[in-house]
């Protein structure tokens, strides 16, 4: 549990030779039968709002604000290289100065390098992003830089795979997450989490009887803490058998050492495993385990036709900070649900980056959904999380929505004698709807409603802090030309909260945008 010094700086500071480890793994990609798709835009938008701070009824300063918000995009898929990166920022400026100025960064960097081909990998992503600093204060809505944070991530996973016989399998990966939040109301071992995954297993395809055997190890710290904030070591096996090739079922049985708070100790761990993938654009994945934490699972359901996409997750899982700041591939995205809409049609993914971007910026879709605002501790939590979205594409009409609900309670044994003690100081209970609604009018004229709701409430020692919020967007879009857009519309903002006080905004926006 305790590292030296030395040994902790060298992890905290291993970035660089992680970045040339991954530049030269892109360099030995082959660069033949490369396919590259690059665009850019630059969107300006001024907001006249009558509650600039989104503050309590008692402080509503009005103001004028411009945000300037260019943008770059990179598409490069080959037979060993996937490389797509997103880049931009908001440049914000309070004409009637009740706020500083800011400039916000955004950015998404997501690369699969096959180094070795069918042998040696390297998995790397980076994320910038700005999000809430607290849950109870509301989300103030574009044009904004109230209660921000800035999140830097990045994540690198080399990984051996290798097929040792046509049904035998091996892989070995090790993965280093790096997490660091910047932000004015922040507390410093809030601001850097590090965590590093390790696994090793060996599985035969169920043909139809299989089997894994695998060994994992998983290990967090905050800031520049000596001591893991959690660890856990596993080893576990899965006996599987095919009903069919839809159709696998695994028994799951193991032996996992968890260490947190202070406390070291080892239990079993038994559990089943369902994969059914009915048709190729219907897929079920469940693991349900009884550990140490009680009973944990992780379940994800997909399913695509030429109209809808429809993305559900649930999981309850130790962690250090919360899924949706994980840096895999999700549903949690507009982009990615028409993504899959239009996988059938348009089977190359470059081309169908290109139109679900196109068709994004066309119809003036939101390009995220809401999720949970992310409430970063100093301790490991118990998290419990769902989350379902949904898409529908139809001639006139595009339907999003999503919901969630995520729990997070302060991690606990399942035998805990003091598990009614109320002692975690970032426990809470979120829930959240968001539907958007998208109708063409003309043939270059979109009308576009949007409706939010969310509901914050303390747990541990936040009990009896709550808060609920609900947002109205009401805007039209025109298309002036393919590579030109305007926007106007307008929204209104209800917070009641008994921890910042209760508020409200309305405001009226105009946007013009240009894609080069």
């Amino acid at each position: 549990m305790k590292r030296p010094p030395q040994a902790q700086r060298a992890r905290l500071a291993p970035l660089s030779g992680w970045l040339r480890l991954a530049l030269c793994c892109l360099a030995a990609s082959p660069v033949t039968a490369q396919t590259l798709r690059a665009d850019a835009e630059v969107t300006t938008t001024a907001t006249a709002t009558n509650n600039s701070r989104y503050s309590d009824s008692g402080d509503r300063p009005s103001d004028l604000v411009l945000d300037v918000a260019p943008r770059v995009r990179l598409e490069r898929r080959g037979a060993r290289l996937d490389l797509s990166a997103e880049a931009g920022l908001n440049a914000l400026h309070y004409t009637g100065g009740t706020r500083p100025s800011r400039v916000l960064p955004e950015g998404r960097l997501r690369l699969r390098s096959e180094p070795v081909e069918q042998w040696v990998h390297v998995d790397a992503d980076a994320l910038v992003e700005q999000s809430a600093t607290e849950a109870f204060s509301g989300r103030a809505e574009l044009s904004s830089s109230v209660d921000l944070a800035t999140t830097t991530r990045l994540r690198l996973a080399p990984y051996v795979e290798r097929r040792l016989t046509s049904s035998l399998s091996l892989l070995a990966r090790t993965e280093h997450d790096w997490t660091r939040r910047e932000g004015d109301e922040l507390q410093p071992d809030q601001e850097r989490v590090y965590q590093q995954r390790h696994l090793v297993r060996l599985a035969r395809q169920p043909l139809p009887f299989g089997f894994d055997a695998e060994w994992s190890k998983e290990d967090a710290s905050y800031g520049g803490d000596s001591v893991s904030a959690l660890e856990i070591e596993t080893l576990r096996a899965v006996a599987s058998y095919a009903f069919d090739p839809e159709l696998v079922l695994g028994v799951i049985a193991g032996h996992e050492r968890s260490s947190f708070f202070g406390s070291t100790e080892s239990d079993g761990l038994y559990g089943l495993r369902l994969q059914w993938a009915p048709t190729e654009r219907t897929a079920l994945d469940a693991v349900v385990e009884r550990r140490f934490l009680g009973t944990g699972w992780q379940l994800r359901w997909q399913h695509r036709s030429p109209f809808i996409a429809f993305h559900l997750s649930s999981s309850r899982q130790p962690v250090v900070q919360g899924t949706s700041q994980e840096l895999g591939e999700g549903g949690g995205d507009v982009a990615s649900l028409l993504d899959a809409i239009l996988t059938t049609r348009h089977p190359d993914p470059v081309q169908r980056a290109a139109l679900v971007q196109d068709m994004i910026q066309r119809l003036g879709l939101p390009t995220q959904l809401i999720g949970p605002v992310e409430l970063f501790s100093n301790y490991a939590q118990l998290e419990q999380d769902t989350t379902a979205s949904i898409a529908l594409l139809g001639r006139r009409t595009t339907l999003t929505a999503s919901v969630y609900m995520r729990k997070l309670e302060r991690l606990r044994r399942d035998d805990d004698p003091f598990a009614g003690v109320a002692v975690g100081t970032a426990d809470s209970e979120q829930r959240g709807l968001l539907v958007n609604v998208n109708r063409r009018l003309t043939p270059t004229t979109q009308g576009d409603v949007r409706l939010s709701w969310t509901q914050v409430e303390g747990l541990g020692l936040l009990e009896g802090s709550r808060s609920r919020e609900k947002a109205l967007r009401v805007s039209l879009h025109h298309n002036l030309s393919p590579r030109s857009f305007v926007t106007f519309g307008v929204r209104r903002q209800l917070l009641d909260s008994n921890v910042s006080g209760p508020s409200q905004e309305s405001a009226a926006f105009a946007g013009l945008g240009h894609r080069f």
